[in-house]
């Protein structure tokens, strides 16, 4: 079982990710360099896994990116970070990702974070 608590500060910690570099691929490649429809389909595909579903990673990449609300498995909010550029997306949901992974939550499944939203 997991504490709300700790999963309250995953989330937390990874909208407030500012200023950071980019990332990269494992082949050395910017995951964030490119049009934006190719950096959103790269970011999506990176965490469709972690989010649960294609629509899911979209919605929160597209979401973060943008400043607007994210609906995931019909429940919805609005990330307090406002407009985020790609790079700080991809560094945001890589440390949910990571804090997640930790508590043995390995796919975001909002049914168990219902009370945080």
């Amino acid at each position: 079982m997991f504490k709300t608590s700790k999963i309250a500060a995953a989330i937390c910690a990874a909208f407030l990710v500012a200023g950071l570099p980019a990332a990269h691929a494992a082949d050395g490649t910017s995951v964030t360099s490119g049009s934006p429809a190719v950096v959103t389909d790269r970011l999506t595909k990176e965490f469709t896994e972690f989010a649960g579903s294609d629509a899911n990673a979209e919605a929160l990449v597209t979401g973060l990116r943008n400043g607007t609300e994210v609906t995931l498995d019909g429940t919805t909010f609005t990330p307090p970070t406002g407009k985020m550029g790609f790079g700080n997306v991809n560094i945001a949901l890589s440390l949910a990702r990571a804090e997640f992974t930790k508590l043995n939550i390995i796919t975001l499944r909002l049914s168990k974070l219902r009370p945080l939203c």
